[in-house]
């Protein structure tokens, strides 16, 4: 199975931490049929009442809707890549430390393994470094890599 590298819509919001928060938000993104497959809640500061909420994707005009009613906004700051496919020890390693040699700056990353899958997002400094990291990423995964598929939104 190939890889698939592509460009990540990722929407944030903040969200104050009080019981219920998280799953009322996720229930307005679940009614309009969202499924994602990332989510990060994590505080703003150490002992802050105020968390940040990461949730991609979120595909199409339905579930921008009720991303917006939720509170959330496609971040516009957020310079993100997609990586799927087959995982094995030491991927995440391996990914990383090429970025690094070709100078590229990670800002965030998020990865899971699951039965043999991995799903990695990577965040990136600037606008131009997302480019530049695919280039790497696909040259590090080999010519069996998907090509880039932007959901739309």
């Amino acid at each position: 199975m190939p890889y698939t590298i592509a460009r990540a819509n990722v929407w944030a919001a903040e969200l104050e931490d009080h019981p219920g928060a998280l799953g009322d938000t996720l229930a307005i993104l679940h009614r309009a049929g969202a499924n994602p497959e990332f989510v990060i809640l994590r505080p703003s500061a150490p002992m802050s009442s105020i968390g940040v909420l990461f949730v991609a994707p979120l595909v199409g005009p339905q579930e921008a809707a009720a991303a917006a009613a939720a509170g959330l906004r496609q971040s516009e700051s957020m310079y993100s890549l997609r990586i799927t496919g087959p995982d094995y020890p030491g991927l995440l390693a391996e990914l990383t430390r090429a970025l690094g040699h070709a100078g590229i700056n990670i800002h965030g990353a998020s990865a899971a393994s699951i039965e043999g899958h991995c799903v990695i997002y990577l965040r990136f400094e600037c606008e131009a470094d997302v480019p530049r990291a695919e280039q790497v990423l696909r040259s590090q995964l080999g010519p069996d890599t998907c090509p880039p598929a932007l959901p739309p939104v």
